[in-house]
């Protein structure tokens, strides 16, 4: 008589191999997860970022291409302390294909507060201070990056 049943040796070497595919198939997809929610959350913090009690983001942006014309950007003050006139920004443009055109450093004419009216703020200079007239062409998407003591906010204009 001949047994037509899977041995208990081979059911077990089975079940080990299944239990492994599933935990390899759980682990990659566990890790396709976070870095998914790493992206998001990275992409969501970039126009408004914080550290400490300094907190920005940028509410508007004016990129005026011409020879006379300012570039302004308007700033809220959103953490738990003023930002003053003595803070330095770095201002960056980058153009559409991510490379650094110039840069330039403003500081605000008056502070940012933390409540009230006074919580939006301007840095306005003109646009041959960050860009020469070859660089900044009329209907053209630009990048302006800021950066105070490490804190980075970012936003797009179409030069006019």
């Amino acid at each position: 008589m001949t047994n037509k049943t899977i041995t208990p040796v081979i059911s077990v070497i089975l079940l080990i191999m299944l239990t492994i595919a599933v935990s390899a198939t759980a682990w990659y997809w566990v890790n396709g997860l976070q870095a998914n929610l790493e992206s998001s959350t990275a992409q969501g913090v970039e126009s408004t970022t914080s550290m400490g009690n300094i907190q920005y983001n940028i509410v508007s942006l004016t990129c005026n291409s011409s020879a006379t014309g300012n570039i302004t950007i308007q700033l809220r003050n959103n953490g738990l302390t003023d930002i003053s006139t003595d803070e330095v920004f770095l201002i960056k443009l980058v153009d559409a294909s991510g490379v650094e055109l110039n840069s330039t450093t403003k500081q605000l004419s008056a502070s940012i507060g933390t409540s009230g009216l006074s919580t939006i703020g301007s840095l306005t200079f003109l646009t041959r201070d960050l860009a020469t007239a070859a660089q900044m062409v009329n209907g053209t998407r630009y990048q302006i990056k800021t950066d105070v003591r490490g804190i980075t906010a970012s936003d797009y204009c179409t030069a006019i």
